[in-house]
């Protein structure tokens, strides 16, 4: 018994038919080189290399985009990512407090948090992203330099593996495959 045929060409065709032998290597082919090309485009987006500013006290600096526009932030492996809001006059939405472990020891800091409509590094972005934002007048005096914030540990674990190449002066992220 046929099932409900489909009409080609003013004739109905069963649908529980399989495709003519003579399609079936051309589709095979088909899905192949349709996979091959996501895969080399997939590869191609896994390695971002940022370049980094090195100071004369050893801080690296990074920059990254919020709400399109660069900013120098600072490299802060074991730190939290935080705004600048200095910079951005973002209305502060909520405060935490919070125990950061710092050269200094364990110490209690308080956090605002602002809404940053969008925020890039390299070639990941977030929109609609809610940030710490923390006073920086001590950081911008170390490094003086003018920061639009620190890109901490919680944002570098994004990636798969993130490496600072000293010699390069380069950050170099690189995704999931």
């Amino acid at each position: 018994m046929l099932s409900h045929g489909k009409v080609r060409n003013g004739l109905t065709s069963p649908t529980n038919l399989p495709p003519p032998a003579s399609s079936v290597p051309f589709l095979r082919m088909a899905v192949c080189l349709v996979c091959l090309l996501a895969s080399v485009h997939i590869y191609a987006q896994q390695r971002v290399e940022l370049p980094l500013v090195a100071k004369n006290n050893g801080m690296l600096l990074v920059e990254v985009k919020v709400n399109d526009k660069p900013y120098l932030f600072l490299l802060d492996s074991a730190g939290l990512t935080a705004v600048n809001n200095k910079r951005f006059g973002l209305p502060v939405e909520s405060v935490e407090l919070i125990r950061v472990s710092t050269a200094y020891g364990e110490q209690p800091m308080t956090f605002g948090k602002v809404r940053v409509h969008k925020f890039s590094v390299g070639d990941h972005n977030w929109t609609d992203f809610l940030m710490r934002t923390r006073p920086f007048a001590p950081m911008e005096e170390a490094t003086r330099s003018d920061l639009g914030g620190i890109l901490g540990y919680d944002t570098l674990i994004k990636w798969n593996r993130w490496t600072v190449d000293y010699e390069e002066k380069k950050l170099i992220l690189e995704s999931r495959p």
